[in-house]
């Protein structure tokens, strides 16, 4: 009877629980001989078909509450010698008794149950197929270490394939714009290729780049038969997004591979048509690399990299790659995030708030360009016709269609914070897809007589009043909303620009003037060639004239003006030393007051 009753409890646990109990997921269900039952097993997770399960995040669970004694690292043993501070910090009751929402408790290891990110066969694997299916791509691999390490890998792999294929080759080339983050030279420096620059169109009337000129990418190739890939960024930090369907196109005509910097753009695809065609995979990037946590509700330092379904770089290039630039401690807590944001974003409630997301900063950029000394900018600002007046980034047209404002300066929001439905269940939108995402919001501080107030000082005021941004610039500052921003977050803006906009029209400030295109320097080595050869340390004034042994990059506007391998000029010293004077930051250089430099040793 007894045996009886623990055999019926066991089944009744066995038939409840998504997997066979008692027996390593590594040794029974994610074996090599029952992997062709990778699809059916994926369906038995949760609801909303294969994507309502998050197969990591329930292995998390499950294994955090059978162990009874921790004998492998991290050294903390899910939380049990969690530092007091941190304790503190996440609200612990106390010292012995870990709480248990102490994040620390799921920091795990490979465990037999867990899975392997090196060498993915069970959960891990199925969380990366899940994702790959929601976010439409061919194979998608997660990430650890942020979108640098999935751009180093893309670059690499691409020169690896390049090789491989061409054993003779005496170099490789990558053709990419300037604006590229610092991990694409990154990349250069990992795998010897040698950078074609290329030129992002410059809009001197708003001191911002924009898309790269089609016309540029197709000159570039016929210059240069030895182009391993082409390497973009799209969107860019003010959501400016490429031609990406047809610079695919132009790449595919040469078997080029087209890869992808989208680290601000992994909530594109899940926007409602048309902007959900923004997206680098829907437009056929053959590999795209995103930061997860950016704007979809992952853990800070998570991201993926996605294979676009007709990718001309092959997936053992890339795995192989991504080996190289990977740690071999992964965070389990940040693979247990990306699994469950795409859960998010697949079946839970994701499309929903980034709908809301879109109608809240639709509004918002419209009432903002009515609170005086303020405009937002939209995609008609990227291209002719030029605004009615020198002073202004809108249109009279366009300025119209805002609503008035109330009688505490600033326009009311619609009560529920949830956009209007048509009957396919979408917000209404424009048929033409704009070149720039919508849900990003770039204000210009505008005043009187050609003068504007720095973004510094806009920044700087925001601050003290509660409202953090994201990043600041002489001539703007850039907000990133999310899925997550709420209606209290918009009208809590808007009643600040408005009480920001008193303040800097009664204030004596002189304002600033429009960032210059950086004039940028020649390369006479490879980014490798220079990091790898002997360097001294100069005063600024003996540095002009030397090559670089630095990567510098002034911020804003965030792109590098100086390379290893490229010469030091009067010009650029210049250009980096006003960012600082004007409130910037400069990255990359080991002296930050630019009173010195870092040169090769000839």
């Amino acid at each position: 009877m007894v045996r009886a009753r623990i055999l019926g409890a066991l089944l009744v646990v066995a038939l409840a629980s998504p997997r066979p109990v008692g027996i390593s997921s590594r040794h029974l269900i994610f074996s090599r001989q029952l992997r062709s039952h990778r699809s059916g097993r994926l369906a038995a997770w949760g609801g909303g078909g294969k994507q309502g399960g998050t197969p990591l995040v329930d292995a998390l669970r499950d294994v955090a509450g059978k162990v009874k004694a921790a004998f492998f690292v991290p050294g903390h043993k899910m939380g049990e010698s969690c530092p007091l501070p941190l304790q503190k910090l996440w609200e612990s009751p106390g010292l012995q008794t870990p709480s248990p929402n102490n994040p620390m408790r799921y920091d795990l290891t490979e465990l037999p149950e867990l899975d392997n990110l090196a060498s993915p066969e069970g959960v891990i694997l199925d969380a990366e197929a899940l994702a790959a299916e929601a976010f439409k791509a061919k194979k998608t691999w997660f990430l650890v270490n942020g979108s640098t390490s999935g751009v180093i890998a893309s670059i690499v792999a691409a020169v690896a394939q390049y090789r491989r294929n061409h054993p003779n080759t005496r170099s490789v080339k990558i053709i990419l714009p300037r604006n590229v983050h610092k991990s694409a030279i990154e990349g250069l420096i990992v795998s010897g290729a040698e950078p074609v620059w290329i030129t992002p169109k410059y809009n001197s009337r708003l001191g911002i780049y924009q898309d790269v000129p089609l016309e540029e990418i197709s000159e570039a190739i016929r210059q240069h038969p030895d182009v391993g890939a082409v390497f973009l960024v799209s969107p860019t930090y003010h959501g400016i997004v490429s031609n990406i369907a047809e610079i695919g196109k132009i790449c595919k005509s040469w078997n080029i591979p087209l890869l992808i910097d989208e680290a601000h753009g992994p909530h594109l695809s899940f926007l409602p048509y048309p902007y959900s065609n923004l997206s680098a995979l829907s437009q056929g990037a053959d590999v795209v690399v995103q930061s997860t946590h950016k704007y979809l509700s992952a853990f800070t330092q998570s991201a993926m990299l996605h294979m676009g379904n007709e990718s001309l770089l092959g997936q053992e290039s890339i795995s192989r790659s991504i080996a190289l630039a990977q740690s071999t401690s992964p965070s389990y807590l940040l693979m247990a995030s990306l699994d469950a944001a795409r859960w998010q974003m697949a079946v839970g409630d994701g499309v929903f708030r980034l709908n809301n997301t879109l109608h809240l900063c639709q509004q918002a950029m419209a009432q903002i360009d009515r609170i005086p000394g303020f405009q937002a900018l939209r995609p008609h600002h990227l291209s002719p016709p030029p605004p009615t007046s020198p002073n202004s980034l809108i249109s009279d047209e366009s300025a119209a269609l805002v609503p008035p404002l109330d009688s505490t300066g600033v326009p009311p929001l619609d009560s529920t914070g949830v956009p209007p439905l048509d009957s396919t269940g979408v917000p209404p939108l424009d048929p033409i897809v704009p070149p720039l995402d919508p849900t990003r919001i770039t204000i210009f501080p505008s005043g009187e007589n050609g003068e504007y107030w720095s973004g510094y000082d806009l920044a700087e005021a925001l601050r003290t009043i509660g409202i953090y941004i994201e990043v600041a610039s002489e001539r703007y500052v850039i907000l990133t909303p999310s899925l997550a921003t709420r209606e209290r977050d918009i009208s809590y803006l808007l009643r600040g620009l408005s009480h920001v906009s008193k303040t800097l029209n009664n204030s004596k400030g002189t304002g600033g003037s429009i960032l210059q295109e950086f004039r940028h320097s020649k390369g006479r080595m490879t980014p490798r060639e220079a990091f790898f050869s002997p360097i001294k340390k100069v005063l600024a004034d003996e540095a002009v004239g030397e090559l670089s042994a630095e990567t510098i990059c002034p911020y804003p506007p965030g792109i590098p003006v100086l390379l290893p391998g490229e010469e030091i000029t009067e010009a650029v010293i210049s250009e980096l030393r006003n960012v600082v004077e004007s409130g910037g930051s400069v990255v990359g250089a080991e002296d930050t007051s630019l009173k010195s430099f870092l040169v090769i040793d000839h």
